[in-house]
């Protein structure tokens, strides 16, 4: 069996950290997509806090 470099792995998995973070950053700087808030306004527990709530 081969044995595991754990140097590597520790250095893959740090790239994909930074790899997750570059993408979240950069989903949080575009304005959120006016049809899915839409959908998720009409579906579920928003549409029933909203009638229960007066929001």
């Amino acid at each position: 069996m081969a044995v595991p470099d754990m140097k590597k792995i520790l250095e893959l998995k740090q790239i994909a950290m930074k790899r997750c973070e570059d993408r979240i950053l950069e989903a949080a700087s575009r304005p959120p997509c006016k049809k899915h808030l839409e959908d998720t306004d009409s579906y579920g527990m928003t549409r029933r806090m909203k009638s229960k709530y007066g929001l």
